[in-house]
């Protein structure tokens, strides 16, 4: 009509025992909408809204992943300007929240939360939640619509912050991160270090399940993407290992240090340089603990999926020869020979690292196997590197499917799988 167009809304919500739970009250005006056809984007506005929740369990109802929540929101703000340009006038508090976070073994508490509308077009956060030893605080600003010329600005502050706490993983996060966003776009930069992480994996992983008698590992090329667009995202962001952090899982007891800047353009994969370096590790095979004398993965600004290797394993028999792998390549492409100190045959080094003792100590039947495959065995430990796991040097019996797809995969006989010792 010639007064345009204006409406209230009006939402009043009680528990079963009939105490308030939660309230909405609202009313906008475009004052200048009075017929069809004319753009929506320049109508001026005018309004308001005052809501009030007494308790945030609501929150569990939209997403499963939150339990024991608690807290009180207030909200009251003004709303003028136009429908394309808004401007809010007023505050937003959230007090005394706090949340569970199963899957993650997190308790988050002392939550807080304001935001402000200046009046002129922007809208000032800050926050903070504690969660084990640590707390993280966020601060930022943006205009109710942010563009390219004025985007959303988030800074994450945080020591010791819990970012994960279960029997598998125990994680610390101290970041420093800036980051902004558009409608279609978002940069992130800064640094996370890590004071501490412990990972001690109860269960193999799927992917890293002894092989049966028959199983084919499809080539990565055969896999088909899902098709998607990915977002625009540029960054670059620094983890840095601090002193107190550790694994232990299929194999391998390692403490770990060093740091890895990632690196993130629009339309490239993720890149990584940096290193990562095993202090001191054990890897368990054969029976045996190896030890890691040597161990890095080396970030050289490739994709940050296959970095390069350098490790070092060998075990020492009773007669003090040492036996042990080497490890060379890339994630995706490594390359393990055996080393003997003093040098020695291959299948003579073999018998040190696999059973611990000299082949004329063998049974038949083994020393027969490692004089005959040596150069093989070392391959299926590459081979099962590449399939997701570490070597363990067991194959395939000769003749199954599963061999037949190693020998047609990899077309040098020396690459050909068969069954070992673990």
């Amino acid at each position: 009509g010639d007064r345009g167009l204006d409406g209230e809304f009006d939402l009043r919500m009680t528990r079963g025992s009939g105490s308030p739970f939660g309230s909405i009250e609202a009313d906008f005006q475009l004052p200048e909408l009075t017929g069809l056809g004319q753009p929506l984007g320049e109508q001026p506005l005018t309004g308001r809204i005052d809501a009030r929740w007494q308790y945030l369990t609501l929150l569990e109802a939209l997403t499963t992943r939150l339990v024991r929540t608690a807290g009180r929101l207030d909200l009251q703000m003004n709303a003028g300007g136009s429908l394309s340009q808004p401007i809010l006038l007023g505050e937003t508090h959230l007090t005394g929240g706090r949340a569970d976070i199963p899957a993650l073994g997190l308790q988050l508490r002392d939550i807080e939360f304001i935001a402000t509308g200046d009046g002129r077009g922007g809208i000032a956060f800050t926050g903070s939640v504690s969660s084990g030893p640590g707390r993280l605080a966020i601060s930022g600003e943006s205009p109710v619509v942010p563009t390219a010329d004025a985007p959303l600005r988030i800074r994450l502050r945080g020591d010791r912050f819990q970012a994960a706490n279960t029997a598998e993983v125990q994680l610390q996060v101290s970041p420093e991160i800036e980051v902004g966003a558009t409608a279609d776009q978002l940069t992130v930069s800064g640094e996370v270090a890590i004071p501490m992480a412990k990972v001690e994996l109860r269960e193999r992983p799927q992917f890293a399940a002894p092989l049966s008698e028959d199983v084919i590992f499809e080539a990565e090329d055969s896999v088909q993407q899902r098709p998607g667009r990915r977002a625009r995202v540029t960054g670059r962001v620094r983890l840095v290992l601090g002193n107190e952090v550790s694994f232990k899982g299929l194999g391998f007891t390692t403490d770990l240090e060093g740091s890895l800047l990632a690196i993130e353009e629009p339309g490239r994969p993720t890149a990584g340089s940096g290193e990562l370096t095993i202090v001191s590790g054990k890897y368990k095979a054969y029976g045996q603990d190896l030890t890691i004398d040597r161990g890095r993965v080396i970030f050289a600004g490739g994709p940050i999926d296959n970095p390069g290797l350098d490790a070092r394993a060998y075990r020492v028999a009773k007669d003090t020869i040492v036996a042990g792998l080497l490890i060379k390549g890339t994630l995706k492409s490594p390359e393990v020979t055996l080393y003997s100190e003093p040098p020695m045959t291959e299948a003579e080094a073999l018998a040190y690292l696999v059973i611990g003792r000299p082949l004329n100590e063998t049974s038949g039947e083994q020393g027969g196997t490692l004089q005959r495959q040596p150069t093989r065995w070392a391959c299926g430990a590459a081979t099962c590197w590449r399939a997701g796991s570490p070597p363990r040097l067991a194959w395939t019996k000769p003749g199954s499917r599963a061999a037949a797809a190693c020998r047609k995969r990899h077309s040098s006989p020396a690459n050909t799988c068969h069954r070992g010792y673990t």
